[in-house]
């Protein structure tokens, strides 16, 4: 009865909750007979549990009939406990399902105190529901504390505790549960699997997922779905695309789940092409793709730039044909798509459609508007979405942040700043790193120090958003300060940082501070970040230490057009006028096909060094 409850559940690697003993909610299996027949005679198994467990609870509800809160619950145990009387299993489950329900802590010491007078702290079946609302109110380490006092562990003590760590984040601790769970002499069941699946479907998961691995084909579930396809989630999940295709190209059989953990897992690495192909091959091999599908294929076409649009619309037009057109998460996507892949008018069209929006939708418009420069129209969008009753949130806050200072409507900012602090979000560090941005590029730089100083929290983006404000109007030496600053408050500058506080420096003219920033990004191991590289060629350049920037040029392993063009530009600012031609002949031997930047710069050196040279370009 125990093994057919647990195989009902078989998404609990893919991101949905479960907990032995729990109410069921049906799965998708295959359309084949035979994963028919399972599921019914599963569900067989199921229903007479529960007419099992019900008739108990119906006995322990007696008790607890005139108690309508969990305190009067705890009352009436509390009062039995006093009187000597027996309080069985299911009294203390059916107070322990009301704490479940509220996310009631407080109330749950207080069940859990008794059922320590009570002895009845080594039923494992008490033992698990109590586990199971400590880990939903998030308190593990409880949870862990009434698991290792048990001395009889079953499956399910096993399991809720490894889907305990797998649903908080912490893989290693649900390992060393699966581990001590095997070294006991327990065996997992198929839940067991998938609980430990989704804790190592993490990026440091997949040296234990590849053991998992091996025991699930040991264990006899290589041909078990659910399990093969939480293997393929998990492989995806852990950064091996490679492991993820071939679990699901050697799966017998398949569900509508399978296909769109993998799509989806393409769509994460960027494979938008491939996941493309698999939309249409699920399809030719008759399964109807559902919502999630379509949010999974348009996050690949999203990732993917070659052909974006036309993808989009060929997905667009299954969507329609199936009746997802009316989905407003599908519709969301779209918008977002759409606007991403440089098409707003269809953003614009698809939204427009839409007989229920969110506030997703929303800012995935406004969002869409402001990536392509349509400053205005999102900023009248934002207006009429409140118009409409609809709270924008943090997302919105910062797509039309965006969308003002690309306008460079400094006063709408401060309209969005004051809207912002009206509905208070005006100290999110989300909204004030726009905030920040949006001021500085908008041309107040005093702003953005009044919102940056304001800041109780601040990340790697506040300061860069700062530091890179301040180099932009010529603050060299603030912005300077600052950056030694973010370094004093233990904040660890990135290649964006020092790209930012390069430019500051080489805007001072300071040769001294690039040497010192250079220094840095040495030891910090983002001297071979190409953008740092350049930005280093650029910024020597432009000090006037010519031999400098052709140190660090000749030093760096990767290039790139922008790398050739500053050491070009550099030497051709410096009077190398012969170097520099040499330089730009060797970038197109090696490849490089210049630009309108480079063309500028050694036509500048044929003025002053001859028009021999021109008829060479």
């Amino acid at each position: 009865m125990v093994v057919c409850l647990q195989v009902q559940i078989h998404r609990i690697s893919l991101g949905t909750s479960f907990w032995p003993g729990e109410q069921l909610q049906h799965s998708s299996f295959s359309g084949s007979a035979k994963h028919e027949k399972h599921r019914n005679l599963s569900l067989v198994c199921v229903s007479n549990m529960r007419e099992f467990d019900q008739t108990a609870l119906v006995s322990a509800g007696k008790y607890l009939q005139n108690a309508s809160t969990i305190s009067e619950a705890i009352s009436l145990v509390k009062k039995h406990l006093h009187q000597g009387s027996t309080i069985d299993s299911y009294m203390y489950v059916d107070v322990l399902q009301r704490c479940f329900k509220h996310k009631d802590l407080t109330s749950v010491k207080q069940v859990h105190d008794c059922i320590l007078k009570s002895g009845m702290d080594q039923n494992p079946y008490v033992a698990n529901k109590l586990m199971r609302v400590y880990i939903r109110c998030g308190k593990v380490q409880d949870a862990r504390h009434v698991f290792d006092k048990l001395v009889k562990k079953n499956v399910f003590n096993w399991t809720t505790m490894i889907g305990g760590y797998a649903e908080h984040g912490r893989p290693a601790d649900a390992i060393e549960v699966y581990n001590q769970m095997r070294q006991e002499g327990g065996r997992p069941n198929e839940v067991t699997y998938l609980s430990i699946l989704k804790a190592c479907a993490c990026p440091v998961g997949l040296k234990w997922g590849k053991e998992i691995h091996a025991h699930i084909s040991h264990g006899g579930f290589r041909s078990d779905v659910p399990v093969q396809t939480a293997l393929v989630n998990m492989y995806a999940k852990s950064g091996s695309i490679k492991d993820a295709r071939l679990v699901f190209d050697e799966m017998a059989e398949r569900n509508v789940i399978t296909w769109n953990v993998m799509i989806g897992g393409l769509a994460q690495h960027g494979f938008g092409q491939e996941a493309f192909s698999l939309f249409l091959q699920m399809q030719e091999e008759g399964f109807v793709p559902d919502s999630t599908t379509y949010l999974s294929i348009l996050t690949a076409t999203a990732c993917s730039s070659a052909g974006a649009l036309g993808w989009v619309k060929e997905v667009h037009r299954h969507a329609v044909k199936a009746g997802f057109d009316s989905d407003m998460r599908v519709c969301n996507a779209l918008v977002h798509v759409y606007s991403k892949s440089g098409s707003v008018d269809d953003a614009r069209l698809v939204f427009e459609g839409m007989l229920d929006r969110d506030v997703i939708s929303w800012s995935a418009m406004i969002g869409g508007l402001a990536q392509n420069g349509c400053g205005h129209e999102a900023f009248s969008l934002f207006l009429k979405m409140q118009r409409e009753g609809v709270i924008p949130n943090v997302t919105t806050y910062v797509s039309i942040l965006t969308a003002s200072a690309s306008a460079g409507a400094l006063e709408w900012v401060k309209q969005v700043h004051n809207h912002a602090r009206k509905a208070g979000l005006g100290s999110d560090f989300r909204v004030c790193n726009a905030l920040v941005h949006m001021y500085a590029k908008s041309g107040s730089i005093d702003d953005a120090r009044l919102v940056f100083d304001q800041m109780s929290v601040r990340n790697v983006f506040t300061w860069n958003a700062m530091i890179g404000g301040l180099a932009q109007h010529g603050c060299g030496q603030e912005a300077f300060s600052l950056f030694l600053r973010m370094r004093r408050e233990g904040v660890v500058p990135d290649a964006i940082t020092y790209m930012s506080i390069l430019n500051a420096s080489a805007s001072t003219g300071a040769l001294g501070w690039v040497k010192e920033v250079h220094r840095q990004a040495v030891q910090a191991g983002l001297d071979s970040d190409v953008r740092v590289g350049n930005a280093l060629v650029h910024m020597y350049c432009k000090t006037g230490s010519i031999s400098d920037a052709r140190l660090m040029f000749d030093g760096m392993v990767e290039r790139d057009v922008i790398t050739w063009t500053a050491m070009i530009s550099g030497l051709a600012q410096n009077e190398c006028g012969q170097e520099a031609f040499s330089l730009f002949l060797q970038m197109q031997r090696e490849g490089f096909i210049p630009v309108a930047t480079t063309y500028a710069s050694i036509l500048n050196v044929c003025t002053s060094t001859g028009l021999a040279m021109v008829e060479e370009i």
